[in-house]
């Protein structure tokens, strides 16, 4: 493949690799879901719905914003007061990064984001949650007017 072309692969990182000869061990292909699957078993049931809510910020965000409770991340079975909870568990357990600036920010390695953003959808819950996160960020924008 061409530079390009696997560029463009890798936009669907967890796919990318799934192809190839037929003489390919399959297992092999998968080493990385299956290392992300196990990850997220390993999981609390708290912390795997905040990985999945926390798949609609594009890049990095603060505890306030996944804590708000018109944002993605708080509601149904995890409660806004529980999000930093949760938070520190994923770093904790290199789910999510934390950055070393002031005030603190966190993000999702790409990678673990695509995943997430997976179960999102398969959860049925990706417009419900993509919907509170815009008005939230529409909220912050009216306020910075």
């Amino acid at each position: 493949m061409s530079l390009g072309e696997l560029s463009a692969r890798l936009q669907g990182r967890l796919q990318a690799l799934t192809g190839g000869r037929r003489a390919a061990s399959p297992g092999h292909h998968r080493t990385l879901r299956a290392t992300i699957d196990w990850s997220h078993d390993l999981r609390t049931p708290q912390e795997q719905l905040l990985w999945r809510r926390l798949c609609v910020f594009a890049g990095d965000f603060d505890a306030e914003a996944a804590e708000a409770a018109e944002q993605a991340c708080g509601g149904g079975a995890l409660h806004s007061d529980d999000v930093l909870e949760q938070l520190i568990g994923l770093v904790d357990k290199s789910v999510v990064l934390r950055t070393d600036t002031d005030p603190t920010r966190y993000r999702l390695l790409d990678t673990l984001r695509e995943y997430g953003a997976e179960r999102l959808a398969g959860s049925g819950e990706e417009e419900t949650y993509r919907i509170r996160h815009l008005a939230q960020v529409e909220a912050m924008a009216d306020r910075a007017e």
